[in-house]
């Protein structure tokens, strides 16, 4: 796979075909979110030391975060130079959209908050009375950003005939799903009720988000059908999500028993005021998406959730290159901290030998932190800015 070391093969007339997506130019001519560099290298996950890309985001400090050595901080300094082409031009497009989202994402946060300001959402104080409220606004705010990049976005676009762009977009149906409208036909087959393409899909679309529960499709079908792929990865997807978001939520507000019911239970919908904020965002993202009228929601001025001080340090939901204590006494013993530790390090000056024990380690599964830090520490560090935010959601 094509890395940053490497010169990348010139694709004539790629990067204007880029910046005529909708959802680049947005993200590059209207900035919904300033640009952060975080210090991390990229290439130790392009060449798989890593299981997943620990760059992170946190909708509710109103950033994007690209990391200072990638495709996408290549891309977004100069995006008008030449693009690469094969595999390293997919990973490019992947973190091109991947930031596009997160800037959705803020953008969703920032709507709800307006729409709904008594909830505080984002900055109130997390109780247990306020806690699945929260977690309900966040999964809301994660529907808004995906039906936005994909079902309403990239899933309506033919990145290879229209704009040239991407090997797997040819099977593949946008950032995160493969569904895709070119495919409308074979789903009409198995259940003529399904259309993607109508304002009703934004609230069946946040319910299987938020519940698990789908009303188009045969059991069977969606167990088994080639076609439904997508939607047994988003019915897995929204089952993650609301576990997740209720241990992030739950670590920012440093009080891990608010998690009181099931990680994956499904959110309770009935009360009036959830109808009423689903069926606001669904009409702001679908006039977004259908009609280009980007409503704006005013900027966040107050403090957003952080991690109590004091408390243990989840590496899933920290920031390592803002920690300051030393690493030893931090070390939660997690494949994240390992990663976010060996991504601190420049992938190009560190001795070869060094970087193919890295990688026996990952895959022996030896993640000792001590070792490698004890291994690199002649090794060059990439050096991280006080931009760089101490809350973040790092699961890959």
């Amino acid at each position: 796979m094509q890395t940053q070391t490497q010169a990348p093969t010139i694709y004539d007339s790629a990067a204007a075909r880029l910046l005529e997506i909708p959802l680049v130019r947005r993200l590059v001519s209207e900035a919904p979110a300033p640009v952060v560099f975080r210090a991390v290298d990229q290439s130790w996950f392009y060449g798989g030391y890593l299981r997943s890309p620990v760059t992170g985001f946190n909708p509710f400090a109103g950033k994007i975060y690209l990391a200072e050595r990638s495709l996408a901080a290549r891309w977004w300094r100069a995006p008008h130079a030449p693009l690469p082409r094969g595999e390293a031009l997919n990973t490019l497009l992947n973190e091109v959209f991947l930031a596009a989202h997160d800037g959705l994402h803020v953008w969703s946060w920032l709507c709800i908050r307006e729409a709904a300001p008594a909830l505080n959402f984002g900055t109130c104080a997390v109780t247990e009375a306020s806690f699945e409220d929260q977690v309900f606004c966040h999964i809301l705010a994660e529907t808004m950003a995906t039906l936005a990049t994909d079902y309403w976005g990239l899933c309506e676009l033919d990145l290879v005939e229209s704009f040239g762009l991407g090997a797997q977009y040819a099977t593949r149906g946008g950032l995160q799903t493969s569904y895709h409208a070119s495919r409308l036909e074979t789903y009409a087959r198995l259940d003529r009720a399904f259309d993607p393409r109508r304002l009703s899909f934004f609230e069946d679309f946040f319910v299987l988000y938020a519940t698990g529960t789908w009303r188009f499709f045969a059991q069977a079908e969606r167990a088994s059908a080639p076609a439904l792929d997508w939607l047994r990865h988003e019915i897995d997807y929204g089952n993650c999500q609301r576990a997740y978001t209720r241990e992030w939520l739950a670590y920012l507000s440093g009080n891990p028993k608010l998690v009181n019911t099931g990680l994956r239970a499904p959110l309770q919908l009935d009360e009036p005021w959830k109808r009423r904020l689903v069926a606001e965002m669904a009409a702001l993202t679908w006039s977004a998406c259908t009609e280009g009228r980007w409503h704006q929601p005013p900027e966040c001025r107050e403090r957003a959730w952080s991690r109590p001080p004091g408390l243990p340090f989840d590496f899933r939901f920290t920031n390592l290159n803002s920690v300051e204590e030393p690493l030893g006494a931090v070390d939660d013993g997690s494949e994240h901290f390992f990663m976010q530790l060996l991504s601190r390090y420049d992938f190009e000056s560190v001795d070869p030998d060094l970087r193919a024990l890295a990688l026996r380690l990952r895959r022996e599964d030896k993640l000792d932190p001590a070792l490698l830090e004890l291994l690199f520490a002649e090794q060059a560090r990439l050096t991280p800015s006080n931009r760089e935010p101490a809350d973040l959601f790092v699961l890959g």
